[in-house]
């Protein structure tokens, strides 16, 4: 009797520990399909936003291809670009510019109209051109703006862009350039994707692999796999536009995420096993296989604990994908796609850019961690006046992008100039005196019938506003409009036409008189540089100069100008008339090139010219940046006959230590000594000029007075014994011709 209770009781037990085990593993089964799904959902969602980002890189890419040669085309079309232009040297530099391979202009009358490219003197017809260019250029012809289909020519992949020219109103010709592959197989390999188990294809429209990423994964058996996709079909899974086909080869699954680019047929193809991602799991149902004999509370401790953990991955994928995990504000690709949904909803939005004033300063005072503080509170700033309906993101190290539900500039004024003030107040953080200055670009709302356009164009136009105020002070900002809009569009045509204006002469030579304030006699000039086109219209060099300063041309202008001052002294020496020194500005980008000083004694031996009579002017900052090595460079000048002035002295860093440090011959007097008389600061810059003048005439310096407007003017001068005087009180800036009727007398 107890043992026949016993054995019911064994049997009660072990059928209960059964049902229980039972349980625990179907519940352990379901979670852990739960968690797949889950996580097969967030992933999948990952890798959608991965695909999207290179398809939107690859337009990205080819709307910027277009866009610059729609550019060249309005230049052609408003006359800046001739067609004798169009087979010179200038489309050279364009298409270096513009890293084309080649550009060229078929004209729509001729279709063997012979086409010089950058890269050799030999010319293109259209019958020998690939059968793919050949039919973007037609449809060019036909008025569409056209991508080719991917062609070998001259042993290298291309594709060729295609737009149509017009003149009277109807199309004479197609702009061409032809791009090499390798921009867009820079997108393909750039990604962050690693591993055995991914690849990416570039998929032409018929199915062919133009490109595909570089990994360990095999290109030829990405091929097998794209063709079975192919004829399994596919299943669109994705708001984004991508399909999602999950495939069997070679006894392993693959899923494989298809996005069309483009209007060309082609499509980007990301293949993934999902063997890494999907590890845990397997092991989770080892695990879950082996937990038939463990106590029930360890196996839902284990089942609590891996859900935990899949969530905290999940999170974390989701982070990096969204997120700036310095701030935890969304980052710029997140910012983009949320503006896109906000503009489809709802137009009436203005996006503004904000970034920090001489923020490395602030690194290299404060140190980075109080610089990242800095950061983090704009952030949260950011977030907390920001509405429902707006976003915000950090994009680059101190630059935050602001979509925002306004249209009235007003409005959007008063909003900004308060969030920068919030902003300057954070300087707290590190120290109570310091001051914060930020400056801001502000683009309003685009009509534009495509959102993704509109967004792209508030971005674009709200960044050349930003930096329109870079050199700045203070809090700023800055509206984007029509006047900053032919900003950009006239530093386009200088960039793009000046080594062309340089070498047909466009560059003239005026000279503005210096009066000797002792004798009263004109015995100097400074040499002035005015652009003067062929049609006769002038570009002023407040213009162009700001433009050749940021990209160094200055420098190759500025010896230009020296070659043009030598040629008129020699001509004016065979007149027969005398001739006085003239001042040059130079760059001090020429100060650091070794053959400097030889090119300038190559001029000045050729023409003829006493190096006396050539004075070169310097920036007074040049001397902040390196005095030793400027002072070296002046000894060299000065052995070889050259005087040297300074100018600008006062304008900005102006010491008068530096005239002590320098072997400098003149220092000219900045102009905004002489503008303040009659204002409140008189009597303090006539000290200061007084002062200035006492030191360097006891140094052995002359002194040359700019902006000299009246002759109150000059009777100061006269009074703190300035050695010259500058201004239109003597003669405004005239060509160098006139000048030398006017001034030079021929010598009995």
């Amino acid at each position: 009797m107890d043992q026949e209770n016993f054995r019911k009781k064994i049997v009660k037990y072990t059928i209960v520990l059964t049902l229980i085990s039972a349980v625990i593993i179907a519940s352990s089964v379901i979670v852990v399909v739960a968690v797949r799904t889950a996580e097969e959902r967030s992933y999948t969602a990952y890798v959608d936003s991965l695909v999207s980002e290179y398809r939107l890189r690859f337009q990205e890419q080819m709307a910027s291809d277009l866009e610059t040669l729609h550019l060249l085309e309005a230049l052609m079309e408003k006359g800046l670009l001739s067609e004798e232009t169009i087979v010179s040297d200038q489309v050279r530099n364009l298409s270096d510019s513009f890293s084309f391979v080649k550009v060229g202009y078929y004209d729509i009358h001729a279709e063997e109209y012979e086409v010089h490219l950058p890269d050799s003197d030999s010319t293109y017809e259209f019958a020998n051109r690939p059968a793919e260019a050949r039919e973007a250029i037609r449809s060019a012809w036909e008025g569409e703006t056209a991508v080719s289909q991917v062609y070998e020519e001259n042993g290298i992949q291309a594709i060729t862009y295609a737009v149509p020219v017009y003149e009277d109103g109807g199309i004479c010709g197609a702009l061409t350039a032809i791009r090499e592959l390798d921009a867009f197989c820079d997108i393909i390999n750039s990604g962050t994707t690693t591993g055995d188990s991914i690849h990416i294809f570039w998929i032409g429209e018929d199915g062919s692999v133009i490109a595909a990423s570089e990994g360990k994964a095999d290109p030829e058996d990405g091929s097998d796999l794209i063709l079975l996709s192919e004829s399994a079909g596919r299943t669109e899974s994705s708001q984004e536009g991508i399909s999602r086909q999950t495939v069997r080869w070679k006894g392993a699954s693959y899923t494989l995420y298809c996005a069309s680019v483009g209007d060309n047929g082609w499509s980007l193809i990301y293949i993934d096993n999902g063997k890494e991602i999907h590890s845990p799991i397997y092991s989770m149902i080892i695990l879950v296989a082996g937990a038939f004999a463990i106590l029930f509370l360890a196996c839902i401790t284990v089942i609590i604990y891996t859900y935990k953990n899949t969530k905290k991955d999940n999170r974390r994928i989701r982070s990096l994908a969204e997120q700036d995990q310095l701030t935890g504000i969304e980052n710029l690709s997140k910012f983009q796609q949320e503006t896109d949904m906000l503009l489809a909803e709802n137009p009436e939005y203005c996006m503004a850019v904000i970034n920090f004033r001489h923020f490395q300063y602030i690194n290299d005072i404060f140190g980075m961690d109080q610089a990242d503080e800095l950061l983090v509170e704009t952030a949260a700033l950011l977030k907390r006046v920001l509405r429902e309906n707006e976003r915000c993101c950090r994009e680059k190290t101190d630059q935050f992008y602001l979509l925002l539900a306004e249209t009235d500039e007003e409005r959007i004024r008063r909003r900004l100039e308060k969030i920068l003030e919030q902003i300057s107040g954070l300087a707290a953080i590190f120290h109570k005196n310091y001051t914060i200055t930020l400056y801001c670009g502000v683009a309003l709302e685009k009509q534009c019938a495509n959102r993704e356009e509109q967004r792209k164009r508030l971005l674009a136009d709200s960044e050349f506003a930003l930096k329109m105020l870079k050199n700045g002070h203070g809090n700023e900002i800055a509206f984007y409009d029509q006047k900053m809009h032919e900003e950009k569009q006239m530093s386009v045509m200088i960039e793009s036409s000046r080594q062309e204006a340089l070498e047909n002469g466009e560059f003239h030579l005026y000279l503005q008189a210096k009066k000797d304030l002792r004798t009263g006699r004109i015995s100097g000039a400074e040499a002035l540089v005015r652009w003067i086109r062929k049609d006769g219209t002038m570009i002023y060099p407040d213009r162009f100069i700001p433009v050749f300063e940021k990209d160094g041309f200055c420098a190759q202008l500025d010896l230009h100008m020296v070659e043009l001052v030598c040629e008129m002294q020699r001509t004016w020496l065979d007149m027969g008339m005398e001739i006085f020194p003239i001042s040059v500005n130079q760059s001090k980008l020429l100060f650091y090139q070794e053959d400097y000083i030889d090119r300038l004694c190559e001029i000045t031996d050729r023409c003829g010219i006493p190096r006396k009579y050539l004075v070169l002017e310097i920036l007074e900052g040049l001397a902040a940046e390196n005095l030793e090595e400027l002072n070296r460079t002046i000894f060299r000048l000065k052995e070889q006959g050259f005087q040297i002035s300074m100018d600008d002295f006062g304008s900005g860093y102006s010491s008068l230590n530096i005239l002590s440090g320098l072997e400098i011959d003149e220092v000219k007097l900045d102009r905004e000594f002489l503008l303040s008389m009659g204002t409140s600061r008189e009597e303090k810059q006539k000290a200061m000029m007084r002062n200035v003048v006492q030191i360097a005439r006891d140094l052995g310096i002359r002194t040359v007075a700019e902006g000299v407007e009246t002759e109150t003017d000059e009777k100061f001068l006269r009074e703190i014994d300035c050695s010259y005087g500058q201004g239109y009180y003597y003669s405004r800036p005239m060509p160098a011709e006139e000048f030398g009727k006017k001034f030079l007398h021929q010598m009995v």
